[in-house]
């Protein structure tokens, strides 16, 4: 028999247990169910719990979600959409957990994934994080993991730069059937140590919705932790499909980035990177105009003060 242990604070409720499972919504309740079905749907032999944490939806799509609770999941509302970085350490703030499972509510299990991922973390005391094997929802492979964007990654690409380098770039549509240590993995589903996780201080608040996972990894890697993927436990990532071309979207990105480079890479190299960014967009103004908007963005620094997080 599994048992979970719960704690009460001044606060409220803090949970006690070995893996929590914390999942975003914004408006996209009926993914959130469907998610949790998922995981449902599975037997595991470990003890787990589920947070929602509702990240500012509107009335209609938060009260769908207070169906789902039950002994082992619970839901969390905040008024104000805090983005990923910041929701998630928002959400987890009370936790008493011995393992994170940052999971995208637009994801399905496959299979039993939270055993072989806790089995290899288990085993393996220098995880920080495991990802699951991403299928997309073909059934398609799906990119899992990806390698740091240096300076040299990004303006010869990978295919030139392994011919000098020792770093191991491994072929990144193959499905794997063993662990595979990587660089970095994707965000959707992210298993962390919490010990680990907290030594490093977490999520970087100021990213808003972009480059929370190459942060996270690369200080993983700086402080002697590392990043595994996990093929035997497999997620399918559903995605929200194609919706047409978002500028604001394209933007919010390029200033995580630029904050990810200069806080990594330094004035210099995020400068180098600026403008190589600038030459390759600005000579597609002809295919669409909102490229030259975009490169002129990217060159003129683009500051987190910028982030559509401070709209209105």
């Amino acid at each position: 028999m599994i048992f979970t242990l719960y704690f009460f604070t001044k606060s409220g409720l803090i949970l006690q247990t070995k893996i929590t499972i914390v999942i975003l919504n914004f408006n996209s309740s009926q993914f959130t169910i469907d998610c949790i079905k998922s995981i449902a749907s599975f037997d595991c032999k470990v003890s787990y719990n589920i947070l929602i944490f509702d990240n500012g939806s509107n009335q209609e799509d938060y009260k769908k979600l207070l169906q789902l609770k039950s002994s082992n999941v619970d839901v969390i509302r905040n008024e104000e959409n805090l983005g990923f970085a910041s929701g998630n350490m928002e959400a987890i703030k009370n936790l008493k957990t011995e393992y994170i499972f940052f999971l995208n509510n637009d994801t399905l299990f496959y299979n039993n994934v939270l055993d072989p991922l806790l089995e290899f973390c288990e085993e393996n005391l220098t995880a920080g994080i495991c990802a699951p094997q991403l299928f997309n929802q073909d059934d398609t492979l799906h990119a899992t993991f990806d390698y740091f964007p240096t300076l040299a990654t990004k303006i010869f690409g990978v295919g030139f730069v392994k011919l000098f380098s020792r770093r191991k770039f491994h072929k990144k549509d193959l499905i794997r059937t063993n662990p595979l240590k990587v660089e970095l993995v994707s965000g959707s589903a992210m298993f962390v140590r919490k010990s680990a996780f907290d030594s490093i201080g977490g999520f970087d608040k100021t990213f808003f919705l972009y480059c929370e996972e190459e942060d996270l990894a690369l200080r993983m890697n700086k402080n002697n932790f590392d990043v595994f993927l996990v093929p035997t436990a497999k997620v399918k990532h559903i995605g929200g499909g194609s919706t047409g071309r978002n500028l604001l979207l394209e933007k919010e990105f390029y200033i995580s980035f630029n904050y990810f480079y200069k806080k990594h890479y330094g004035l210099l190299k995020a400068f180098i990177i600026r403008l190589f960014l600038f030459l390759k967009i600005a000579k597609k103004y002809k295919r669409d105009r909102l490229n030259w908007e975009l490169a002129k963005f990217i060159l003129y620094n683009p500051s987190p003060d910028e982030s559509m997080r401070f709209r209105k």
